[in-house]
């Protein structure tokens, strides 16, 4: 439709000017999500593959667990409980973190003291 029929077409009804750039509007905001639902779903699906307390990584080694190593099912819960004890940890270090604060620099004395300590253990 050329610019002049538009014109023509808006100023005989405005309304249907603004259907037009509702369904273009509409479109676009389409396009703007299937894009950032292609960004996210690979992202996600890696982060959920690699994390220890999700269940991605949980179905891999449950199989592995029973079919390759013949694991018994009270096996297999002992390890899943061993194998999250950092998790259940984790709220505890975070008090830790928020209640004490070394060298009075908050999260730069946490590095200052850590970091030489975790440098060391792994040498």
């Amino acid at each position: 439709m050329g610019a002049r029929m538009r014109l023509a077409r808006c100023q005989d009804d405005p309304a249907a000017y603004t259907d037009d750039r509702m369904v273009n509007a509409a479109d676009a905001r389409t396009d703007s999500t299937a894009r950032v639902y292609a960004y996210f779903a690979p992202v996600t699906l890696l982060l959920y593959l690699v994390l220890p307390d999700q269940y991605m990584l949980d179905i891999a080694t449950s199989y592995m667990l029973k079919n390759q190593l013949h694991a018994s099912a009270t096996e297999v819960s002992t390890f899943r409980l061993i194998i999250a004890v950092p998790a259940y940890l984790a709220v505890v270090f975070g008090f830790a973190r928020d209640l004490w604060s070394p060298f009075g620099l908050r999260d730069r004395g946490h590095f200052l003291l850590f970091l030489p300590l975790s440098a060391a253990v792994f040498l």
